[in-house]
């Protein structure tokens, strides 16, 4: 167990970020439609974490993380090498609380500018690709249901989120 909590702060940086919170922040320039991701399923780039991590050394049952990140558009055309395309389409942030030796419980949402918030919770054991479930959506992704996939590609952290969702909205 003092393994997997001495490893913590790294997973924060990458297995973490897979879910987001409330967004309030709106970017200076928006992508245009044809940057965003089409249809039910989807893929995004999610770049390098910045937060606050309110951790005791080591990590103990209660303390949290919150953090927000950027979301591209994702060119998959090399899938080992996925690289993000275009402005910023979006934002994520998270909050999690160590559950115990096993991972963090984490929930927020991930948000795609004038498209809508999809709504992601779930416990996260420190794998890669990690999973949460998406419980439910504003906009275009109101009443989603579904999946989250989080990959985390580079030594930055940087991760692709596939989602799998069924709505009864567009």
């Amino acid at each position: 167990m003092k393994f997997l909590f001495t490893r913590i702060p790294a997973y924060l940086t990458a297995t973490l970020s897979l879910i987001a919170g409330l967004i309030i922040w709106v970017p200076a320039v928006q992508a245009d439609s044809s940057s965003f991701p089409k249809g039910n399923h989807f893929a995004v780039f999610v770049d390098t974490v910045v937060g606050t991590f309110n951790l005791n050394d080591p990590p103990q049952p209660l303390d949290s993380v919150i953090f927000s990140r950027d979301v591209y558009a994702v060119d998959l055309s090399d899938p080992a090498n996925p690289v993000p395309t275009g402005p910023v389409i979006g934002s994520n942030m998270v909050q999690c609380t160590v559950a115990g030796p096993a991972g963090l419980l984490c929930m927020g949402t991930v948000s795609l500018f004038g498209q809508g918030d999809l709504i992601i919770a779930g416990p996260f054991v420190f794998q890669n690709p990690d999973e949460a479930a998406v419980t439910g959506g504003t906009g275009r992704f109101a009443g989603a249901r579904g999946e989250m996939t989080a990959l985390e590609i580079n030594q930055d952290a940087d991760q692709v989120y596939w989602f799998d969702l069924s709505t009864s909205g567009n």
